[in-house]
């Protein structure tokens, strides 16, 4: 394998590594409700992802045509490199998959505590027309 196809396969993996270590940064901090550290972690998601797609393409490049399994068959070090990589991308995608269970339950959370905290059926305290018709209902008896 070329070098510059190793090398940029070994920086694709470093790479992956320290996007699933923000994976797990981010699950925590969704877990104990860490808002400011949730959107820095996005932010270096963010970075991260680009900085992989540049090292695709180097890698594409260097593999001169030729695919990342046919390399692997040829060298034994690109073969430990591609598995190492694509456990780490396993594991990568069932970390935001349970990233993302979890914002869907929080927003499932959210939704459920509105519908619980707005009023139901005839809520005619302080509207307009209850004004205009005299039907108001006291919170508060003024008589005691």
């Amino acid at each position: 394998m070329e070098q510059s196809a190793k090398k940029s396969l070994e920086n694709l993996l470093h790479v992956q590594k320290e996007l699933l270590a923000s994976a797990q940064k981010k699950r925590q901090a969704l877990i104990q409700n860490q808002v400011e550290q949730l959107a820095q972690l996005t932010g270096t998601e963010s970075s991260l992802i680009s900085k992989s797609r540049l090292l695709e393409k180097a890698l594409a490049e260097a593999l001169n045509g030729k695919t990342l399994s046919e390399m692997a068959i040829q060298d034994e070090e690109c073969r430990v490199l591609q598995t190492q990589l694509t456990e780490v991308v396993q594991q990568l995608k069932a970390e935001n998959e349970q990233n993302q269970k979890l914002l869907m339950d929080s927003i499932a959370f959210v939704q459920g505590t509105l519908q619980f905290m707005q009023p139901k059926g005839d809520a005619t305290t302080y509207t307009k027309d209850a004004v205009a018709t005299g039907k108001t209902k006291a919170v508060f008896d003024s008589k005691a």
